[in-house]
């Protein structure tokens, strides 16, 4: 594997990152993930436009990096690939949180790994999912940094229940997001989803599946909502780059509607691979 590196193609373990870089000490940085389909990088304008106002947020001047996620795909040149794109502030002098200590340009890493696509049982027989106790911050929440601690701890809270998912509430207790990915529900042939306002992160396949379940005369409703309301859906799904929509078909042990794919889902789903198709 070829990395990208602050602005050099090198092997994987050629890489040094210093001791003192601020991603490493404070999670001081902000990344984006995608994947491609046949070969191509989906969504990569989108998804560095969001990199890039996430670095404007944080007082990072990030560089252009369209051309080295196409020189990295290349020179690795997989079937598929799962595309992580990271960038700290630099390397600081000493400890201390000044930003006026970085003593370097800004980290820059672009990895291109092989893709391992989800199984198809991913998608015909759904995922099971949980309701954390670990809550979604919302400092900074529209914004993709390093530090990802709380959606750490939710996994580890999934692992623990057996589950695929975790899904977080607000500090009020309201519906969220999963760990990796946007949350959606169906109540009589409605679609709901948390608004932004419930600092969440704009997703770009959430926008996606919005704009898709418009042009299917689907109402989509955003806004605040708790647990219960999703416990009793008829269906739920969740979005995120490297699967596109995911059924979700236990929440807590619950079942949600019959414990399968529902309709709309599946519906939503195939309009979504008529978006990928290039």
């Amino acid at each position: 594997m070829l990395v990208w590196f602050n602005g050099k193609l090198m092997p994987r373990k050629k890489v040094k990152v210093d001791i003192f870089d601020r991603g490493f000490m404070y999670g001081d940085g902000v990344f984006e993930s995608l994947r491609t389909y046949k070969g191509e990088p989906f969504m990569l304008d989108e998804h560095l436009k969001r990199l890039y106002k996430a670095a404007k947020i944080l007082h990072i001047k990030a560089p252009d990096l369209k051309g080295a996620v196409l020189k990295t795909l290349k020179v690795n040149n997989f079937r598929e690939a799962y595309i992580k794109i990271m960038i700290s502030r630099g390397i600081a002098s000493s400890h201390g949180l000044d930003a006026k200590n970085v003593i370097s340009k800004p980290t820059v890493l672009v990895i291109v790994d092989e893709l391992k696509e989800y199984p198809a049982v991913t998608f015909s027989k759904g995922w099971a999912a949980i309701i954390t106790k670990v809550k979604r911050g919302d400092t900074l929440a529209d914004t993709k940094t390093l530090n990802y601690a709380n959606n750490v701890l939710a996994k580890i809270d999934a692992n623990e229940y057996r589950a695929n998912e975790a899904i977080m509430l607000t500090n009020e207790g309201f519906l969220a997001e999963g760990t990796v990915s946007n949350l959606f529900f169906i109540r009589n042939g409605k679609l709901y989803t948390p608004s932004l306002k419930a600092g969440i992160l704009k997703g770009i396949t959430r926008d996606i599946v919005i704009k898709l379940a418009k042009k299917l005369k689907i109402k989509v409703i955003e806004g605040s909502f708790k647990a219960e309301k999703l416990l009793s859906a008829d269906e739920c799904f969740i979005t995120f780059s490297g699967a596109g929509i995911v059924p979700i078909v236990k929440v807590d042990g619950k079942k949600i509607g019959r414990g399968k794919p529902g309709v709309m889902t599946r519906r939503l789903a195939d309009s979504y691979v008529s978006v990928i198709r290039y």
